[in-house]
C-alpha cells in the first residue's frame, strides 16, 4: 500500500516488524484499565524523502476509531494536511471480498506481464 499510495519502493525486508506473541493475558488486562486495546498497527511514513514502515503491536485509546475494528474488518487511518485524520473501515475478508481481490489481481497480472487469463 506504501508503494501505491505514496510512491514508495519497499520490499517487506525493508519494513520493521514486530508480532504479538510476547504480548500476554495480563498485558491485555493493564492496557483495558488504562482505557486502552492492544493493536496491531502497520505505519508508513515519509520523513523527508526517506518511506519508513513497520508493524507492530501498539496501545491505543479505546476512543480511537482503530480501537474497535475487529473480526473481518480492515482499517486505515490516512493523514492529510486538511481533514487532519481519515479514518476507512471496512471488510477485508470473506468471500465477496476475497473474489474481488483475486479478480483483481488476475487482471493486474494479464494488463501489467501479459499473461493470458486461460494460461495461468
Amino acid at each position: 500500500m506504501a508503494n501505491t499510495v505514496i510512491g514508495a519502493h519497499l520490499k517487506p525486508g525493508d519494513v520493521r516488524r514486530e508480532g504479538i506473541t510476547e504480548i500476554s493475558s495480563e498485558d491485555v488486562e493493564v492496557a483495558l484499565s488504562e482505557g486502552k486495546r492492544i493493536k496491531l498497527i502497520a505505519r508508513v511514513r515519509d520523513e523527508e524523502g526517506e518511506v519508513q514502515a513497520s508493524v507492530g503491536p501498539e496501545k491505543i485509546s479505546l476512543n480511537d476509531p482503530l480501537a474497535n475494528v475487529a473480526g473481518n474488518l480492515n482499517a486505515l487511518t490516512y493523514m492529510t494536511d486538511g481533514l487532519r485524520e481519515v479514518t476507512l473501515i471496512g471488510p477485508g475478508a470473506g468471500g465477496v471480498e476475497t473474489g474481488h481481490g483475486v479478480l483483481s489481481d488476475l487482471l493486474t497480472i494479464h494488463r501489467d506481464v501479459g499473461i493470458g487469463v486461460g494460461r495461468l
